[in-house]
């Protein structure tokens, strides 16, 4: 979405002060449509997280710091009985860590 992206450039901007290419990224891709097979969820999961992984990387990061999982829909964080929820179970966590000195 066109609000994830805009965060996404928020922390690329915030951590390209700090020096991107000493940090770790662990990007943890989840994804809750229970109309899509468990099969495309991973696959979706994969590409969203594939994706931030470049941003990042064209950013400065090290590609050997960034790890991705995907949880599918196995982590949701809000209810699914409403679509506001729905949408906020579609995500990618990304934890920043300190990599090198």
């Amino acid at each position: 979405t066109s609000e994830g992206e805009e965060n996404l450039d928020n922390l690329i901007r915030q951590l390209t002060t700090l020096d991107i290419s000493k940090m770790r990224f662990d990007l943890l891709s989840n994804i809750d449509n229970p109309s899509l097979t468990e099969e495309i969820r991973n696959t979706l999961c994969n590409e969203r997280a594939l994706l931030i992984k470049d941003r990042l990387v064209a950013a400065g990061a090290l590609e050997e710091a960034i790890s991705f999982r995907s949880y599918s829909d196995k982590a949701p964080l809000f209810t699914n009985e409403s679509s506001y929820g729905t949408a906020q179970n579609n995500r990618v966590d990304i934890i920043v860590k300190k990599y090198k000195n």
